[in-house]
């Protein structure tokens, strides 16, 4: 299994935007000390900061971007506003990704330097507005100002600007796969470098112009420009760009099948990482080893490099890399059977991606659900998976392309779908020629690196080999359709066969018949007479039976008129030869034509929500079945009807038929369309939750606002007026002790009272921060438990603040649970975000209680959570047998 994502290295973007750097910490504190000197002239002071916002760029981005507003006010207020002191604040927020802010000030120092008719620095500017609009990934305008830019160097005669330019021109002839057009700009970059002595500047020019002959294929000419620039770097001592260089020689040589090389740079990038504690560069580094690893099947030393990796990608905060990480460790606990921590792992790394709207990455983690599965044995959801991925994959690479669609047709050849897995085999051809053809060019490449004397004949060979291959190919596709034409007359003949049989034993079928007809002519006289008995015998019954079926069709219809009017369905079960059988009605009110799906109860099984089907009494065995030795059934359940909206459905029945053990042989019932009447109790319980709400809100605001800033201002009066006042030892102390004491309890139970209400922090900061508060708190005043919290929030918010406030008081609900009933020492709390729903769960281990008082809604506020849960379709689970702790796991869905 191959991971390409990883074998991609990132543009050495070295686009030209001046930055002043100072590592000197004295030179910091001479620059501050000039800006705080009053003596100093206003000039001395502007320059001073600017060079110490410029500095604190390398140290911490958000400083500097509040030095640059201090010093943007103070040129403004001191009428120095030029074009170069306007260029230092816009880069500074540049360099802080406010796009937009910096845009604003570059276009303000071009203006300036178009009035003072500097082209120079109108050059500059451009370029550098050409770099922002680079990074907002708006390729086509950061194109129009470095052509402009690029006319004003070549005009003015500056080598150096046009030199830089080209470089980043060529860039973006890369991303537009324009690679004839950026071979141009790197060549003329590094001609323009040399021409006016300065090589070391073509650094940038180099590294790019290799990671353009990779792209081609041209390993040799990437390697070579890789040591180029890795001289340079030697010379400078810039042992960051020599660790790069060394990492990306190493997958250089991977992709030529030389092991040997790969470890040999890939350890001393690493060493060079370590020794610089380059978090992000070892992380890229571990990563690839455990990949390589892992390809080799040695998987617990890949593991062992992931371990590592992950670590550091989640000190950095690089979720990118995480979710690559936690994906190939997935890939890896399939491979072993550790399926628990796989999907765990995957489905972290599908909401990584999803969020960072990386396509190639939700792609892969489509495949890591759909291998997942495979293993499981659910196929169909294996299949979708696959499709999915391979769906997503086509638009973002072929060689994934390639693996989905093996994976499809193994999948379908494992079911004998063979038509199916025809296609899928079909398409797998397809990319897996493209990918050969690539292929097969690389090795071209590799060969003529490894041979460099030999070109001229090697690439003769490979030619001959080449179309050898093709007619090889094309040989393999006639042999192929030669069989597959023998197959098809093969068919045809055996078709001809069978007519010319069954045509056969039709003349003597016809011959028997003849035969058999004049026997038959004998016995219909004889019958003739018997039949002119029966006629009347018949006449007489047939009257009796007009009746009958009279009174049975007015019976029908108005049994008819009755259901039309109740729009009930009907269904009648044959418990013995399980066999059930709907009336059309039960298709209609779940929106399909009648008898679209199967008349069996795993046809209505497969449209319960997925909710219902974690209970045991909708378990498939257990549909249609009146429970607990009962005669009749009646249960509400939710449908997912044809256009997917959720159906609740009220199903009623009765055995209307028992065997000689009193089991039952026949049941019917009706299935009734509740859905308006659960909206109606959902809207009423939403409306009333909502009022809660508000109401506690502004219970909490009053208290907040109103009684607990009077109790404050008392306290504080009274503090004062404790200080002046000098109260004597007796009653009166005492008293005034006592009223003081009281006055403190009162302020901090009013700020407690208003907490909890409506805490300010799941209003200010969401559910994240509101959750860790309750917890800090309850660790705080609670000696006897220890509460625990865990969580895979990325954001501090939930996008639905409705969502924030059921967690929340569902939290809070259990907790005060807890401490009132459970005996417990320990508390586990987990609050995770997976693809379609937030999870809740609260673990005790204390005396436990019997779960059923649940089903007659008594005591512990669970009928509180409840109601909160109905209100937005949410979940409640709770697992707890006396003795043995609670488990309370609770579910809401994101589409809410």
């Amino acid at each position: 299994m191959k991971y390409h994502f990883l074998f991609i290295p990132l543009l050495f973007l070295s686009i030209s935007i001046s930055n002043s750097c100072s590592a000197q910490e004295k030179k910091m504190d001479s620059l501050w000390n000039i800006w705080i000197d009053k003596g100093q002239t206003v000039d001395s002071k502007a320059k001073a900061l600017e060079e110490y916002s410029n500095a604190y760029l390398k140290i911490n981005e958000d400083s500097a971007l509040h030095f640059a507003d201090i010093l943007y006010q103070y040129i403004q207020s001191n009428d120095l506003i030029d074009q170069e002191n306007t260029m230092t604040v816009g880069f500074i927020y540049y360099r802080n990704s406010k796009y937009e802010q910096a845009i604003d000030y570059f276009n303000e120092a071009l203006i300036l330097s178009r009035n003072n008719g500097d082209s120079s620095a109108v050059a500059k500017v451009l370029n550098k507005i050409g770099v922002v609009y680079f990074r907002k990934t708006e390729y086509d305008i950061a194109y129009d100002y470095y052509k402009r830019s690029i006319t004003l160097m070549k005009s003015l005669g500056d080598k150096k600007g046009e030199a830089d330019l080209n470089v980043n021109i060529g860039i973006i002839h890369i991303i537009r796969k324009k690679y004839i057009e950026a071979n141009q700009n790197f060549e003329k970059s590094i001609q323009l470098y040399s021409e006016i002595n300065l090589p070391k500047k073509a650094n940038a020019a180099m590294i790019n112009y290799a990671i353009l002959k990779r792209r081609q294929g041209d390993y040799a000419g990437a390697i070579a420009l890789y040591m180029k620039s890795l001289a340079i770097n030697e010379e400078l001592n810039d042992k960051r760009n020599i660790a790069s260089i060394y990492y990306n020689v190493g997958t250089l040589y991977y992709n030529m099948n030389d092991s040997t090389n790969f470890f040999k740079y890939l350890n001393k990038s690493l060493v060079l990482r370590r020794e610089l504690k380059d978090k992000r560069g070892i992380t890229a580094s571990l990563t690839y080893l455990g990949v390589i690893y892992s390809e080799y099947h040695e998987h617990e030393k890949a593991l062992r490099y992931f371990k590592d990796a992950l670590k550091l990608a989640i000190e950095t905060e690089d979720k990118n890399n995480i979710a690559n990480i936690k994906l190939n460790s997935g890939f890896i606990y399939i491979e072993t059977q550790k399926y628990k921590i796989a999907l765990d792992y995957v489905k972290q790394s599908f909401a990584i991606f999803t969020q960072l709207q990386e396509i190639y990455g939700i792609s892969r983690a489509h495949r890591g659900f759909g291998k997942y599965y495979e293993a499981i044995g659910d196929n169909n959801k294996a299949e979708y998976h696959f499709k999915k991925g391979l769906e997503i994959a086509e638009e973002a690479d072929i060689k994934i392309s390639k693996d989905f669609s093996e994976d499809l047709y193994k999948l379908y050849k494992k079911q004998e779908k063979n038509g199916l897995a025809l296609e899928a085999y079909q398409k797998y051809i397809v990319f897996r020629d493209s990918i050969q053809n690539e292929e097969n060019q690389k090795e071209f490449i590799r060969q003529e690196y490894k041979y460099t004397y030999e070109k001229k004949a090697l690439a003769d060979s490979l030619s001959f080999e080449t179309q050898k291959e093709i007619q090889k190919t094309k040989l393999e596709k006639s042999t192929t359709q030669q069989r597959f034409l023998l197959v098809i007359v093969g068919v045809i003949l055996l078709f001809i066969i069978i007519l010319y049989r069954r045509n056969t034993l039709i003349k003597k079928q016809n011959i028997t018949i003849e035969k058999q007809n004049s026997s038959l002519t004998q016995l219909t006289d004889d019958l003739k007479g018997l039949n002119e008995n029966l006629e009347h015998k018949v006449e007489e019954r047939t009257a009796e039976l007009t009746k009958v079926n009279k009174e049975l069709k007015e019976s029908d219809e108005r049994y008819g008129y009755a259901l039309d009017a109740s729009n009930d369905g009907i269904w009648d079960y044959d418990v013995k030869d399980d066999i059930i059988s709907f009336s059309p009605a039960i298709f209609t009110m779940l929106g399909f034509q009648p008898y679209e799906f199967p008349e069996t109860r795993e046809g209505i099984y497969n449209l319960l929500h997925s909710d219902e089907k974690k209970l045991d009494d909708r378990k498939i065995e257990n549909l249609f079945i009146p429970q607990k030795n009962q005669g009749y059934l009646e249960e509400e359940y939710r449908l997912i009807g044809k256009n997917g909206k959720v159906i609740w459905v009220q199903i009623k029945g009765k055995i209307v038929e028992k065997d000689k053990n009193e089991a039952a042989i026949r049941i019917v019932g009706t299935h009734t369309n509740i859905t308006a009447s659960k909206l109606r109790n959902k809207e009423m319980l939403e409306a009333i939750l909502r009022t809660e709400d508000a109401e506690r809100s502004r219970i909490s605001k009053e208290i907040h606002d109103g009684l607990q800033q009077t109790l404050i201002i008392s306290f504080m009066n009274f503090r004062h007026f404790k200080k002046k006042m000098k109260i004597s030892e007796g009653k009166e102390k005492e008293t005034f002790d006592l009223g003081w004491s009281y006055l403190e309890r009162s302020v901090e139970e009013s700020r407690e009272v208003a907490h909890r209400l409506m805490p300010k922090s799941i209003v200010d900061y969401g559910v994240l921060s509101a959750c860790n508060m309750l917890i800090d708190d309850m660790n705080k005043s609670i000696n006897e438990i220890q509460f625990d919290f865990h969580h895979n929030l990325i954001s501090e918010r939930l996008p639905n603040q409705q969502i924030e406030i059921t967690l929340y008081r569902i939290l809070q609900e259990c907790l005060n649970n807890i401490i009132k009933y459970a005996k417990a020492t320990e508390v586990n709390i987990q609050l995770y975000d997976y693809e379609n729903v937030y999870t809740l769960t609260v673990e005790d281990n204390g005396v436990g209680f019997d779960t059923k008082i649940l089903e007659s809604k008594k005591g512990l506020g669970f009928q509180n959570i409840k109601n909160r849960l109905d209100a937005i379709n949410g979940s409640l689970e709770v697992d707890s047998q006396e003795g043995q702790g609670t488990t309370i796991i609770v579910e809401i869905s994101k589409s809410i």
